[in-house]
């Protein structure tokens, strides 16, 4: 329709998943947009494949990091599985109001050397 949107038309898509420090204790998500999330979104992420156990979430733009009870030697990250999907619980969304997509086992790096 020639028409140029000032906001994405497609759901948010994880880009990178990668641990932030050596001590492997917090993950850093980034999207190909911006995002928006509840609070209770700890409970919709699984590290190889089991509960991620996560204390909190925080971030901003396109960048969510997620912050670990304990260090962790996992090598993947999860996002919501598909048995225990139902829209009404809290999830990733994009500054579009499209729900995120979600992701299975995506590598995750280690930390970048500073």
């Amino acid at each position: 329709y020639s028409v140029d949107s000032k906001v994405s038309l497609t759901p948010p898509n994880i880009q990178s998943v990668a641990y932030t420090t050596e001590r492997k204790d917090e993950i850093r998500l980034t999207f190909d947009q911006e995002v928006k999330w509840d609070g209770e979104i700890a409970g919709r992420f699984y590290l190889d494949g089991k509960d991620a156990r996560l204390t909190t979430d925080s971030g901003t733009g396109k960048v969510l990091i997620l912050k670990m009870a304990e260090p962790s030697t996992a090598k993947t990250l999860s996002y919501i599985k598909g048995d225990k999907w139902r829209q009404a619980d809290a999830i990733v969304w994009g500054r579009n109001n499209l729900a995120a997509l979600t992701f299975c086992e995506v590598p995750i790096q280690p930390a970048s050397p500073r």
